[in-house]
């Protein structure tokens, strides 16, 4: 679905931003910290957005039939940049 697909392309983007981030601090995310990220909290948010089922009283206009779509893209890069500020601000 198009939720799931743009998790997954914040996600990684968010990663990539983080790890940029972390090594023009000189620092560094262990393996195990990898690990924790990935199987406890990535996952279960996964899992869990893709057997949501729809919602009880549907809209009348049809969903995205592309994933790459204006809409879609604008979204994930506007949500990327907002993260990205976010961790650039933070310290």
């Amino acid at each position: 679905s198009v939720s799931c697909f743009k998790f997954m392309a914040l996600y990684s983007v968010i990663q990539f931003v983080t790890v940029i981030r972390l090594y023009h601090l000189n620092a560094n995310m262990s393996d195990c910290q990898y690990l924790w990220i990935d199987l406890f909290m990535i996952l279960p948010l996964a899992v869990y957005m893709a057997r949501t089922g729809p919602a009880r009283k549907l809209s009348v206009q049809r969903p995205q039939s592309r994933l790459i779509s204006i809409s879609v893209l604008s979204s994930v890069l506007g949500q990327s940049l907002i993260a990205a500020l976010f961790q650039v601000f933070a310290a």
